[in-house]
């Protein structure tokens, strides 16, 4: 078994089986099915390379074209048979390309395989229909592959009906790739497997096409190409609906879902059939995130704004109380008076929780925008962000931002405020490797703080000042600044800070 066909051990062995019991007489139709990708080609011409002895292996297609070409497979594989196919064909005698084609099939174990079949003429389901019927009486098998993505009146149906009452049938469906076997086409790659699984839910030809552009952030342009061929072949409306659920980064609550979809269960019978959707009474959901993403990076920037405003505007509307959803739809859809309302309360959100880079990205987009705050509000941004920075290691943006913060802070005339913002920035400074700048601004904040009389604030700033005159080797100096810390906060009982040493 190949690399690039795992996990298809049992239906090759499958397909084989079926080719031995042809070759004792008894013919079988096999129905080899699953959603767009899943990997019925590439089984196909696993069987075909390594056919079972005495067994010829041939393959013709159904073509995704407008107008179907008349029995198009044939045509493709008439070379492969005797003059006389070929000579009813081009004749259009279709009494002639019945004979013709049993006829062939008689003289030698064959398994046809038929792909794509969901895509055939009536005349090639006919001709289907024709052996189907009378395989049991010839070495023979006859594969047809198919996409499980069928609506209810597709001529197809009416064929696989026909076929479901036969004791020659057998079924083989198959399933999306587990996360070892993604794990295994990945290996090498550089690719984060968690990450891939996630995105394409085991769907072989996703992996694969990742894989190949060693790129799991970015949607491949073959994929963007394939999952928007097959949106093209739905009706307007239902592009439509697809396109506006494609914004959402998140499966779609029933709530949300009657906005967007006025009518949904009708309306999106035909995204559901394509395989596209996933409906359940909860909502609903692509099948595939790199599916959806491969229609969002399809959309037209005009036509991708207007989807994002109205999804900002109905969950608003709806009173969603997630404040990371709003800022996402905000920011993709331009509002910036949705940014500056939300992406602080999403920061202070994301830092309570313990969350700290989304806290700190939040509060980086809202920084974009600070001129829309007031200068104590924006003062109180500017530090949260720096704090923020601070925790995950970002020391150059922390200093950069709790610079500003300090040049508001002298603006508004609050010295208490003045001061423990100092000591904050000499943290912050110390962290980047800037000892002068830190001690200077520890010492500035110790003198903010005691003109301004609060004791308690004051024995923090010492002892901030004290750590950095131990971490600078001044014992001596750290001793003095420690003890008249630890003297103010046994003043005013501030217990964390009477532990300095």
């Amino acid at each position: 078994m190949s690399r690039e066909l795992l996990e298809r051990e049992p239906e090759l062995e499958e397909l084989r089986a079926a080719a031995r019991q042809a070759s004792a007489g008894h013919g079988r139709v096999v129905l080899l099915h699953g959603e767009a990708g899943i990997g019925k080609t590439s089984l196909a011409s696993a069987l075909q390379s390594e056919p079972p002895d005495g067994t010829r292996v041939l393959i013709g297609s159904c073509d995704a074209m407008s107008t179907p070409r008349t029995l198009g497979p044939l045509r493709d594989l008439a070379p492969s048979f005797g003059p006389r196919l070929g000579e009813a064909l081009r004749a259009g005698d279709r009494e002639e390309v019945f004979d013709a084609l049993r006829e062939e099939l008689a003289a030698s174990v064959t398994v046809l395989i038929v792909e794509d079949v969901h895509w055939a003429d009536e005349a090639t389901l006919d001709v289907l229909r024709f052996l189907a019927r009378r395989i049991v009486d010839l070495p023979a098998v006859l594969v047809l592959t198919y996409r499980d993505e069928l609506d209810r009146d597709h001529p197809l149906g009416r064929l696989l009906g026909d076929l479901g009452h036969g004791d020659h049938v057998d079924r083989i469906a198959l399933r999306l790739l587990s996360a070892d076997a993604v794990g295994a086409l990945t290996a090498g790659s550089g690719l984060d497997t968690d990450r891939v699984y996630a995105m394409t839910a085991g769907n072989p030809y996703f992996v694969n096409e990742l894989v190949a552009s060693a790129d799991e952030v970015h949607v491949p342009p073959t994929v963007v190409d394939a999952v928007t061929g097959r949106l093209r072949r739905l009706d307007a409306a239902t592009q439509d609906h697809i396109e506006q659920l494609a914004v959402v980064p998140s499966a779609v609550d029933r709530d949300l879902l009657a906005r967007l979809v006025p009518g949904s269960e009708g309306a999106l019978r035909p995204a559901e059939e394509s395989g596209l959707l996933a409906v359940s009474p909860e909502g609903v959901r692509f099948r595939h995130e790199l599916t959806r993403r491969a229609v969002v990076d399809a959309l037209p920037a005009s036509r991708r704004i207007q989807l994002e405003r109205r999804v900002l505007a109905e969950l608003l509307a709806t009173g969603v109380a997630d404040p990371a959803r709003l800022v996402h739809h905000a920011i993709a859809a331009g509002d910036a008076d949705a940014v500056v309302e939300w992406a602080p309360r999403a920061a202070r959100d994301a830092a309570a929780s313990g969350a700290h880079r989304q806290a700190a990205a939040h509060f980086r987009v809202a920084r974009k925008h600070t001129g829309r705050y007031e200068p104590a509000e924006r003062a109180d941004l500017l530090e949260e962000s720096a704090i923020e920075s601070h925790t995950i290691g970002a020391a150059d943006d922390a200093v950069a931002a709790q610079s500003e913060s300090i040049v508001l802070r002298r603006q508004l005339g609050d010295p208490l405020r003045l001061g423990a913002s100092l000591r904050w920035l000499s943290r912050f400074q110390w962290f980047d490797g800037r000892r002068a700048d830190a001690e200077a601004a520890a010492h500035e904040a110790s003198a903010v703080l005691a003109e301004a009389g609060d004791r308690g604030l004051h024995a923090m700033a010492l002892s901030n000042e004290a750590q950095l005159a131990l971490l600078a080797h001044d014992t001596e100096r750290a001793i003095e600044l420690a003890g008249r810390a630890i003297a103010l906060a046994r003043e005013t009982g501030d217990r964390e800070c009477s532990r300095t040493r």
